[in-house]
């Protein structure tokens, strides 16, 4: 079962695909959470979702993929891939929003609550040749890639910069610097 193989995965290395070139520190004298606030509220984070978006369909052109939605889904269309993303990293969905989304009947009488409990605050995308899993977690400015074999480490590297995003190996300080 691929929930049981993501479980697996997310217990191997991390690597990370960042807006950031090093991760922040905890005491840092910055205003990270200030910052990261800034880029995902209004209509600013439209760019990072983006960059998100292009590295996740030039992975597609690479790699075989399924994606967890409410079922996992293999081999998902160009289309289904952006608008998994943009549910996990866009603001509350509303009818005049012009992402992928608009338009899609959000249900008459359908409270921001109800939408939210209906979106999955985690975008799993397994390469099941690979045996790897990238991790897309709401609102985040970075994409947590699990246990990337070499090959693929090279190849997200490069995808990253052009993206004018940031690759680098998890530590394990990484996961705790921000909690």
């Amino acid at each position: 079962m691929n929930t049981d193989r993501i479980e697996r995965l997310l217990e191997k290395p991390c690597y990370i695909i960042d807006v950031l070139p090093v991760t922040v520190e905890r005491e840092g004298r910055g205003q990270f959470f200030q910052v990261e606030e800034y880029l995902l509220a209004g209509d600013r984070y439209r760019g990072i979702r983006d960059r998100f978006v292009l590295v996740l369909l030039k992975l597609m052109c690479y790699y075989h993929v399924s994606v967890l939605l409410e079922e996992w889904i293999d081999r998902p269309s160009p289309r289904l891939v952006e608008q998994a993303v943009c549910e996990i990293i866009c603001p509350s969905p509303s009818p005049e929003h012009d992402g992928p989304e608009a338009g899609r009947d959000m249900g008459e009488g359908e409270s921001d609550q109800e939408r939210e409990d209906d979106i999955s605050h985690t975008l799993n995308v397994l390469f099941p040749e690979e045996d790897m899993v990238l991790v897309l977690e709401r609102d985040s400015l970075n994409m947590s890639v699990y246990n990337p074999p070499k090959r693929a480490r090279d190849i997200m590297e490069k995808i990253a910069w052009s993206e004018g995003l940031f690759w680098r190996e998890s530590l394990h300080s990484d996961r705790e610097a921000m909690e």
